[in-house]
């Protein structure tokens, strides 16, 4: 039975602090078991850099952002998601500017959960 996620990419936004990791946890791997065989992209802080052995995955690609976003990082952001074939995104991280790449990629699925 052929599988309709192989070539599915799902981003997690989560570049907060090391307390606000572990209470998320649950989420992001529930993030990753409901979505088998397909690409996962994880943006953590340089806080929480040193955590990211708590995601323990092949499949889960880890990024790494500053806490508070620079523009250079915004605009980062902006055009790894035109480049990449994304499929949906959770924002599991309360940043103002995550809630405003809706308006421009309406193609995605935004998923926002606030811990």
């Amino acid at each position: 039975m052929a599988n309709n996620n192989i070539n599915k990419h799902v981003v997690i936004l989560k570049n907060d602090a090391v307390g606000d990791l572990v209470h998320s946890l649950n989420a992001i791997d529930s993030i990753i078991n409901n979505n088998e065989n397909t690409k996962i992209t994880i943006f953590l802080s340089k806080l929480t850099e040193k955590f990211s052995f708590l995601i323990k995955n092949p499949k889960v690609e880890v990024k790494i952002l500053n806490y508070n976003l620079t523009i250079n990082e915004k605009i980062k952001i902006f055009y790894y998601l035109i480049k990449n074939n994304i499929d949906k995104i959770y924002i599991l991280s309360p940043k103002s500017y995550y809630y405003y790449l809706p308006i421009f990629f309406k193609k995605i699925k935004f998923y926002a959960i606030c811990f």
